[in-house]
């Protein structure tokens, strides 16, 4: 059996809340429209890099091509996320947002950095560069984690 009762189960808590604080806004948002998390982390990815190939795609999400496949298809038949065939290879598939997928895209960032805003105004420019470190680390994207 699992023992919680470690040294960080205060800041996996602390997580925990933390995460369901900076994603409630939006997926109540999300849930009007019939969608979920897995549609906003495709329009957040397509937003932010358009003419994204459904590979490059699946490669930020880490998730499978069937798992992918439902959540894209969606996200088309509500016109938020249209596809091209790429012009240097008819077998690659570009996806961008629509107007109505950028800005829904925009209303979901804009419940999510309102929350950051205010939370950051209690903190100092240190302990925000601190906190992303901690998160960077935390994804694999900064400063390597000594495992000793």
């Amino acid at each position: 059996m699992v023992d919680i009762k470690n040294t960080y189960t205060t800041e996996i808590e602390a997580l925990f809340y933390a995460y369901q604080a900076f994603t409630s806004a939006s997926d109540q948002h999300l849930a009007t429209l019939g969608l979920g998390r897995a549609h906003h982390r495709i329009l957040y990815f397509v937003g932010g890099a358009p003419n994204l190939s459904v590979g490059e795609l699946l490669q930020k999400l880490q998730i499978s091509k069937q798992a992918l496949s439902a959540p894209l298809r969606q996200l088309q038949a509500q016109s938020l996320v249209v596809g091209a065939v790429s012009p240097e290879d008819r077998r690659v598939k570009l996806l961008r947002l629509s107007t109505e997928g950028e800005r829904l895209l925009d209303t979901l960032l804009g419940l999510q950095t309102d929350l950051l805003e205010r939370t950051f105004l209690q903190f100092s420019a240190e302990d925000r560069q601190m906190w992303l470190a901690l998160t960077q680390t935390m994804a694999g994207h900064g400063p390597k984690m000594d495992n000793s």
